[in-house]
């Protein structure tokens, strides 16, 4: 701007100088010449004219070329205010601009972009020549001014902080860059990062359950199946550093799986099947000592910018083993003497079954004896009641063995028909329904064989038919009738044992399965059906229930065909 008024003043001085010599040359020009010294004179003045004139045609078009480049200055001034406010209200960062007040004691809101006004809901038509703790009142308590008074006087040029702001009308992390203009006027630019920090602290919680999770947390890479990841609880439960296990794979360590196609194909089959990749299984994990620990494994596959991992999380399950180990060995005996408690009934059933051939058996004795008496022996007679006391000697031979078979313990599957292994109950207790006029009713109809621990499955029919039959007694049901059926599918066999003594009250169906549950009063011990329950479940692998249908209880029976 100073070039531009020393260019001005010259003009201005060139001008006068022009006028002063037009008039002299005018004054000669109307004046007679009084001697030579004169004319040149006036040649002198007119020469210094022109270069004068020439002089100020020069300087004219500098002031000219000044202008013409002050406006394009101007103008790309103003295109570059306008970028720059563009830039600043547009801005996704916050930017404020303060102006300190009171020898830097406090601030006020100079200029705030759109972005500041979105962050801290606040109207900058409101605000601007506000104090900052006007507006904004807590601002003391998050050391936020102390900061810019330290920034003010140059303390700090450039200070990054990062503050937690509440007041009645905000709440959230703020992150600040802090620095002084030129104009002493100090400049904040800041970020609201409240979702960030609250996503970090939810990252930090949730790595800190996964870290202290009693469950070992494997994650791999699902095309190489390396280790590239654990919590601090698989160092612990395999004895490894987490440096050796980032140099295993699975296999390395799972005894499930020999092989990548082992895994692999689990997985598929269950996407194919559950349609989803999770997979839930019993293993072992081999620790860096060689022992192996049983464990309880979920494994499933996810994917995550575009590439895929293995999730395994797994559980130390020893001391379930263990408890689960004797909790079996109790079941086994509890079992063992609900047979020999059950003795006692099945010798009453014995002694029914055996009264018939053994009167048999006599009758066909007295009748040789009384031939022999009365001399009147007749081969065909004797032959035909000798082979009467065969088959019934026989037939006590068949119930002594049904019945030894009963008691003996059998731990080995067996494969059989399903109808040989129904006639095999009917054969200790048919006579027993017979004698208290109970009909039985069949519905089989096939030759479906069942792999199975058949002496436990016999244990369990023999319970229920036995309940059917007292509850029929109990309740002195005329035609009394127990209904067997078997109905099958690829994979299973269902049994149903259904009587017509008029079924369960609706609110004892839930508890009749529990144990030492009774509706026989001081005769029954409530274990009957809970060790069928047991039986059912956990060693024959099916399930059991209760239900009323027509005019009685049906007890069904679901049992795979093969038992594992």
């Amino acid at each position: 701007m100073s070039i531009f008024k020393n260019q001005l003043i010259k003009y201005f001085l060139i001008t006068i100088l022009i006028i002063s010599l037009l008039i002299s040359i005018f004054i000669f020009e109307n004046v007679e010449l009084q001697n030579f010294n004169s004319m040149h004179f006036y040649s002198f003045h007119l020469i210094l004219l022109f270069f004068l004139i020439i002089y100020l045609i020069f300087t004219l078009k500098k002031i000219d070329n000044y202008i013409l480049k002050q406006r394009e200055l101007q103008s790309k001034l103003s295109i570059d205010e306008n970028r720059y406010r563009g830039l600043f209200n547009n801005a996704g960062s916050g930017v404020i601009v303060y102006a300190p007040i009171d020898n830097g004691e406090n601030f006020i809101f100079v200029d705030l972009n759109k972005s500041a006004e979105n962050i801290f809901k606040i109207d900058k038509r409101k605000i601007i020549g506000n104090s900052i703790l006007k507006v904004l009142p807590k601002m003391r308590d998050v050391g936020l001014i102390d900061t810019f008074k330290k920034v003010y006087k140059n303390e700090e040029s450039n200070f990054f902080q990062v503050f937690k702001y509440k007041d009645d009308n905000l709440e959230g992390w703020f992150k600040n860059y802090i620095y002084k203009l030129s104009t002493n006027e100090i400049v904040t630019i800041f970020y609201d990062i409240t979702e960030k920090k609250e996503y970090e602290d939810k990252l930090l919680l949730f790595k800190t359950v996964i870290d202290n999770s009693s469950d070992t947390i494997l994650i791999m890479d699902n095309e190489t199946k390396k280790i590239i990841n654990t919590n601090d609880t698989a160092p612990k439960m395999l004895g490894f550093s987490k440096d050796e296990l980032f140099n295993l794979s699975l296999l390395d360590i799972d005894m499930k799986f020999k092989n990548f196609e082992d895994l692999n194909e689990c997985v598929k089959e269950n996407e194919i099947f559950y349609g989803n990749s999770y997979i839930y299984f019993e293993t072992k994990f081999k620790k860096k000592n060689g022992t192996l620990i049983p464990v309880e494994v979920g494994l499933n596959k996810i994917k995550l910018d575009e590439k895929v991992y293995l999730i395994n999380i797994a559980r130390d399950i020893t001391e379930r083993k263990f408890k689960e180990k004797e909790l079996k060995e109790k079941e086994e005996l509890i079992i063992a003497q609900s047979r020999q408690a059950a003795m006692g009934d099945m010798i009453a059933i014995i002694a029914h079954q055996w009264r018939q051939p053994i009167s048999t058996i006599s009758m066909a004795s007295n009748n040789i004896h009384l031939d022999i008496a009365l001399n009147n022996l007749n081969k065909n007679e004797i032959q035909r009641a000798l082979i009467e006391i065969d088959e019934q000697t026989r037939y006590l031979s068949k119930t002594i063995d049904d019945f030894r078979n009963f008691f003996k313990p059998n731990k080995e599957k067996i494969t059989k028909e399903i109808a040989i292994i129904i006639n095999e109950v009917l054969n200790i207790i048919g006579k027993s329904l017979s004698n208290n006029n109970i009909s039985l009713l069949l519905d089989i109809g096939f030759n479906e064989k069942i792999t199975t621990y058949t002496s436990e499955l016999i244990q369990v029919l023999l319970n229920i038919i036995n309940n059917a039959r007292d509850v029929i007694r109990d309740r002195e049901i005329k035609n009394g009738t127990i209904t067997i059926s078997v109905k099958s599918n690829n994979k299973d066999i269902y049994i149903y044992v259904c009587d017509n003594a008029n079924g369960v009250p609706n609110e004892l169906i839930g508890k009749i399965f529990e144990p030492y549950f009774t509706t026989k009063n001081k005769t029954g011990t409530g274990l009957g059906l809970y060790i069928s329950k047991v039986i059912i479940e956990k060693h024959l692998k099916g399930t059991i229930k209760l239900e009323n249908r027509d005019k009685g209880a049906c007890f069904i029976i679901l049992l795979p065909k093969s038992l594992k």
